[in-house]
């Protein structure tokens, strides 16, 4: 196990029992091997034999708690990839319609009014053109 970045590790209910067996000094001594081992992946050998089977009872936990660390944090990383990928080759359809100018987008309806709001969307012309197509000469809608 070698260090990653990663927060902390976990001790679980399940192994409080031998823990709590263990004096002062042998449960402060088995923390802190079992805490640089976390950080370094370095094994140490405690001189206190319980101390150090119990430090042994805890190291196989500690490697299955980083394997399963770095399988979702890879997992996660690889979401993050496909979620950027995504949004970076999202680009719009109909990229003739696009202002590169910087000029303001000034439109001419299919009536032949000048529109400094009007979409450049093509479709939105053709509903005005329609739109026009369907209004009486008098100026009255057609319903």
């Amino acid at each position: 196990m070698a260090a990653t970045g990663r927060p902390g590790f976990m001790v679980y209910f399940m192994d409080w029992a031998p823990l709590d067996a263990l004096d002062d000094a042998q449960f402060r001594a088995v923390f802190r091997a079992a805490f640089r081992y976390a950080q370094t992946g370095v094994t140490e050998s405690l001189e206190d034999t319980v101390a150090d089977i119990a430090l042994k009872m805890l190291l196989p936990r500690l490697d299955h708690d980083q394997k399963r660390y770095e399988a979702i944090r890879e997992k996660r990383r690889d979401a993050g990839r496909l979620a950027h990928a995504d949004k970076s080759q999202n680009v719009p359809t109909n990229t003739a319609n696009i202002n590169t100018t910087g000029s303001p987008n000034i439109n001419t309806t299919a009536s032949g009014n000048v529109n400094s709001m009007a979409s450049p969307d093509p479709r939105i012309a053709e509903l005005e053109r329609l739109k026009q197509k369907f209004i009486v000469e008098e100026g009255e809608e057609v319903v």
